[in-house]
């Protein structure tokens, strides 16, 4: 079986197969994406790579009923049916296995930047302009599909760190109110069970939204949108405690869900560094390093500004606005930040790897003490 075509080229992977038909392969690139603009100008050595074994490593756990068999599970949790259908079977995921250029089927520690899963439905919402502004139509999700993509962002948090987004709704006390939180979060908060939040995925832009219209735009039932909140809960709670055998903290992330047959939440899409916000002794692994060099530079701002600009003129495409208007688009990163970044996922993979499987992927790679010290 030769690869298949290119479906899809997004920022940072590219989905190959054909329409419809098992398998779609994911193949993770060396680019990177911030800000929500698509692909960077520069490349990240391995980071596909990397990617592609960190993601397999945490499929093949949480997708084996004896990582959960095993774990102890908070009180709390312990009764619901969420709990007792993964304790009993493991999380049902989209994911099929690691295949090479041939599309053969590898093991997880042979170096690949491919990925085998089964495809979802995705129903893309309507965009439709009143009254200037920006509104989506989500009527394809009330007819209860199955198999298909669920049209939100699941997004977990342990902590508020420094930069994290849940500060920007903190003086909305209905929102506060209904995810769990009697105060208004501070920097450097933490919490014992995650917080849940949801935002748009299929939108141009992410937006949080409350319970209610997360359950509205993806025709969710209140049992079936207690069963995502939970499988998220539990997904990130036994996420948290594989990272704290690596000695890291895991703060934030988030999850992308589908319905499968019986209308239980699939986990799909991927778990890497890119959808997590982790640290060892106090220093950020993720993506935030890469943000935070971009966000001291002219085109950070003009990011901002293109996006308040479509939203005030009710346009799709901020992007545009910013290269053609603003006439803005991002700096290449030195050649130090280059190599520092790209040992970010070399040293997690292995860190990984070595800790939870007792293999070593890159013999190469630095350890994360060494990395600390370079970040």
């Amino acid at each position: 079986m030769t690869m298949p075509d290119v479906l899809f080229h997004g920022s940072v992977k590219t989905v190959r197969g054909q329409t419809g038909i098992t398998p779609y392969v994911f193949e993770f690139t060396d680019h990177y994406s911030v800000f929500d603009w698509g692909k960077m100008p520069d490349t990240l050595i391995n980071k596909g790579e990397a990617l592609s074994y960190i993601s397999n490593l945490f499929f093949d756990l949480l997708g084996n009923d004896q990582c959960w068999k095993t774990w102890e599970c908070p009180g709390v949790l312990c009764e619901s049916s969420t709990y007792k259908r993964i304790k009993e079977n493991g999380v049902v995921h989209h994911f099929l296995g690691k295949v090479d250029q041939d599309m053969h089927k590898v093991s997880s520690d042979t170096p690949s930047r491919f990925l085998a899963v089964k495809p979802v439905s995705i129903l893309r919402p309507k965009a439709i302009t009143e009254e200037n502004k920006l509104k989506w139509k989500y009527d394809g999700y009330h007819n209860k599909p199955v198999n298909t993509l669920i049209p939100l962002e699941v997004v977990f948090r342990f902590d508020v760190p420094s930069g994290s987004s849940l500060l920007d709704r903190a003086q909305d006390h209905a929102y506060l109110k209904e995810i769990g939180l009697v105060a208004a979060p501070q920097e450097g908060d933490s919490f014992e069970m995650p917080i849940i939040e949801f935002s748009s995925k299929l939108e141009t832009t992410d937006r949080y939204m409350s319970y209610v219209e997360a359950k509205r735009i993806s025709g969710l039932s209140e049992d079936e949108f207690k069963d995502l909140y939970d499988s998220a809960t539990l997904l990130a709670l036994r996420l948290k405690s594989y990272f704290e055998e690596c000695s890291i903290k895991l703060s934030d992330g988030k999850f992308e869900f589908a319905w499968d047959e019986k209308r239980h939440p699939m986990l799909v899409d991927v778990i890497t560094p890119d959808e997590l916000r982790i640290s060892y002794r106090g220093v950020s692994l993720s993506k935030e390093n890469i943000r935070k060099v971009y966000r001291t530079t002219n085109w950070h701002q003009n990011v901002k500004r293109a996006k308040m600009l479509a939203t005030e003129r009710g346009e799709k495409d901020w992007k545009n606005l910013c290269v053609g208007e603003l006439k803005s688009s991002p700096p290449n990163l030195s050649e130090s930040d280059l190599k520092r970044f790209s040992m970010i996922y070399m040293g997690l993979a292995n860190c990984l790897f070595e800790k939870l499987t007792g293999k070593t992927v890159y013999p190469e790679a630095w350890t994360l003490d060494q990395l600390v010290l370079q970040l």
